[in-house]
């Protein structure tokens, strides 16, 4: 894979891109995806166990992420 990021709107999108990835580039590192949508409180866990980079954009983004770490 050429790009080391990647940018999408909502989670879905990050979750279909990479399954893509892993499916396409086995064995090969899977780049940074960052979600630039808002994430809800129910997909933090998701979110945090693709790994991939959440764009906060509200106080209850952080919120919700606060709480899921804690």
């Amino acid at each position: 894979v050429g790009q080391n990021e990647f940018g999408v709107a909502t989670l879905d999108e990050a979750l279909e891109l990479r399954a893509k990835f892993l499916r396409e580039f086995a064995g090969q590192k899977v780049p940074d995806i960052f979600v630039f949508g808002p994430i809800f409180k129910e997909a933090v866990p998701t979110a945090i166990q693709n790994e991939f980079v959440l764009v906060i954009s509200s106080f209850r983004e952080i919120e919700n992420l606060e709480a899921e770490v804690r």
